[in-house]
């Protein structure tokens, strides 16, 4: 019996296994090419980070004028902007969190949300909301979160039109959301 390429792989591995410095070098290997498909955007002020899901890009100046981030696919039909707002312009973050469903529900025409659920996002509080509603004519989906930074509020919106939602959006929104922390030095 053959075993296939996985079988061949793993007895060349054996064969050549006499020095530890084969075994580094496919570690090391490993960890390269792993690492390679992970690409970020950050925020105009230099400050947050988002992991860019596969075949998303950098849409700065594209989305939202007052969007401090802003990323998306054409082809997916599917984005995602940041606001950031100073901690100081509100009392508490359920007060900063109530003003973004608000805001969010106010902007959709025939607006309606699932329960809001209490998510830790880039090591801070969070809420994250669905919403489903027409924006110019169109049904859009959107996942919104509000979230707590040391310095900073910051609303997520990710969205997609009613068409293109699925479990498989809903999660890529989602996780694209949840990736947005503070600028690793």
């Amino acid at each position: 019996m053959d075993g296939g390429v996985g079988f061949h792989f793993l007895r060349f591995l054996k064969e050549n296994m006499k020095s530890t410095k084969v075994l580094a070098f496919i570690l090391a290997m490993m960890l390269i090419l792993g690492g390679c498909g992970k690409k970020q955007a950050y925020s105009k002020d230099g400050k947050y980070q988002i992991d860019l899901p596969s075949g998303w890009r950098n849409m700065e100046g594209e989305l939202a004028e007052a969007a401090n981030l802003e990323i998306g696919s054409e082809k997916k039909n599917r984005y995602l902007f940041a606001l950031t707002e100073k901690r100081e312009y509100y009392n508490t973050f359920e007060e900063f969190s109530a003003v973004v469903l608000y805001y969010m529900q106010s902007i959709l025409e025939e607006p309606a949300a699932r329960a809001t659920e209490y998510r830790e996002l880039g090591r801070g509080k969070a809420t994250m909301t669905e919403l489903m509603g027409k924006m110019d004519g169109q049904t859009v989906c959107c996942v919104v979160y509000a979230a707590e930074f040391e310095e900073d509020y910051v609303m997520l919106l990710a969205w997609t039109e009613y068409s293109d939602f699925d479990s498989k959006c809903e999660a890529e929104l989602q996780a694209a959301c949840e990736s947005f922390k503070i600028k690793e030095k």
